[in-house]
C-alpha cells in the first residue's frame, strides 16, 4: 500500500493513508497482545508511514526497531523485507553506502529463508528500480539509477 501511495492523486493519497492508519492500529493492538508476532509488522508499517510522511528520524528508528523484532523472533522473512525497504529510504536520501549494506542484509535473509527468485541477478537491474522491474534483489544493482528515476 505504501508503494502506491506515493504515485495516487491528493484524494487517493487520503484514502491510502487512512487505510494505512488502520492497518497500523490493527497491529499495534496485535502487538500489544502479543509482541513477538506482530511487534515486527508493526514497526514496518509505522516505518513506512513516517517515510511517507517525512518524519526521517523516525523511519530510521522503526526501521532497525522492525529488524531487531523480526531477527529476534526468528522472522527471516520479515527481517529480509524491512532490511528491503530500509534500503531503499535510504537511497532515495542519497545515503547509498548505508542502502548498500540493509540491501546486502536482506539479500541474506532471503537466502536464508530459501527466496532464492528474490536474490537472482535482475536483467534489467542497471536500467530502472527495482519497483518496475521484478521484485528480486540483485547485487548490480545500481543505486544511482533509483535516484535518477
Amino acid at each position: 500500500m505504501a508503494a502506491l501511495y506515493e504515485n495516487a492523486s491528493a484524494d487517493e493519497q487520503s484514502g491510502w493513508r487512512d487505510l494505512l492508519t488502520a492497518h497500523r492500529e490493527q497491529l499495534r493492538e496485535w502487538a500489544d497482545s502479543y509482541p513477538p508476532t506482530f511487534a515486527d509488522k508493526h514497526a514496518l508499517v509505522a516505518a513506512e508511514i513516517a517515510r511517507l510522511e517525512g518524519r526521517d528520524a523516525d523511519a530510521m528508528r522503526l526501521y532497525e526497531q522492525a529488524i531487531r523484532s523480526a531477527r529476534d523472533h526468528g522472522f527471516v522473512q520479515n527481517e529480509g523485507l524491512a532490511h528491503e525497504l530500509a534500503a531503499r529510504f535510504f537511497t532515495a536520501r542519497g545515503f547509498d553506502t548505508i542502502a548498500h549494506v540493509c540491501l546486502r542484509e536482506a539479500r541474506r535473509c532471503y537466502l536464508r529463508w530459501g527466496a532464492f527468485g528474490k536474490v537472482r541477478p535482475a536483467r534489467t537491474a542497471s536500467s530502472a528500480s527495482p519497483r518496475r522491474t521484478s521484485p528480486c534483489i540483485s547485487r548490480r544493482y545500481h543505486w544511482r539509477a533509483r535516484r535518477a528515476a
